[in-house]
């Protein structure tokens, strides 16, 4: 006998809000929900949802649909779906308990666009342990992600192609080689060629601050001479000639000592 997948049939009655449920379902499963008869000329009735809560309704466990982009599919009279059961609220419903454990849940076909509760029933969720060594439900989504990881790494790999050294991930040893990351070593270049610069700058200007400290340092020699009324002989209205050839011959012996320093 051939495995058949997990299978929910829902047959609601209109006019009593009341639905009849065929299937046994658990936790973790990904459900193919059957609603029978709610299909008019080819069309699901706009903004059909189908939600399973708690017994008391005020916690929800999983819809249809859920995500932006989820459609409802036509067979016949019948719209059909698939209904994940591994959402974290009915996961954590179950944690901790054991693998015989059972919660009762309530189901609800309503339409939050016609402002309509079509149909609400009872349902029972059985537990399904997982081993979180080994875990079998979700794992060929948890498959995908590791092969979307692998490509990722494969297509970032170091080949020794134009401007990339080789460098594979899955062997640390290269790391430091030059050229594994050539976009990151030629900013660090442009930096130190930056940094240069700025040295270079700068001890230019260390070496005008220490050039116009020497002229300063000779114009308050030169001024202090000047200024100081004991180095030079002192010229007034009644100052002879032979005074002023002598303050004369002062400035020339002073200037010329200045040169040959």
């Amino acid at each position: 006998m051939a495995i058949v997948p997990t299978q929910l049939m829902i047959t609601p009655t209109f006019d009593s809000k009341r639905m009849t449920l065929h299937g046994s379902v658990a936790v973790n499963e990904r459900v193919a929900v059957t609603v029978m008869g709610v299909v008019t000329d080819g069309i699901v009735p706009d903004g059909l949802v189908l939600r399973v809560a708690s017994r008391c309704g005020r916690r929800e466990y999983a819809r249809f649909p859920a995500n932006i982009g989820e459609t409802w599919d036509v067979s016949g009279d019948d719209a059909t779906c698939t209904l994940l059961l591994n959402t974290p609220e009915l996961q954590q419903r179950f944690l901790y308990r054991g693998a015989n454990e059972t919660a009762e849940a309530m189901v609800l076909l309503e339409s939050g666009v016609a402002d309509n509760l079509y149909a609400t029933g009872r349902l029972v969720i059985r537990n399904w342990v997982q081993n979180p060594v080994d875990p079998v439900a979700g794992s060929s989504q948890i498959q995908q992600q590791i092969d979307n990881l692998t490509t990722r790494i494969e297509e970032h790999q170091h080949d020794d192609s134009e401007g990339s050294a080789s460098f594979p991930h899955n062997n640390l040893t290269g790391r430091d080689a030059a050229g594994v990351h050539p976009a990151l070593e030629g900013d660090i270049a442009d930096a130190v060629l930056a940094a240069q610069g700025a040295a270079s700058v700068a001890s230019t200007a260390n070496s005008n601050a220490d050039e116009a400290l020497q002229l300063a340092q000779q114009a308050v020699a030169a001024t202090n001479v000047i200024q100081d009324g004991g180095s030079f002989n002192q010229l007034t209205n009644a100052s002879t000639l032979g005074n002023v050839k002598s303050l004369l011959n002062q400035v020339v012996a002073i200037l010329n000592q200045w040169r040959q320093s």
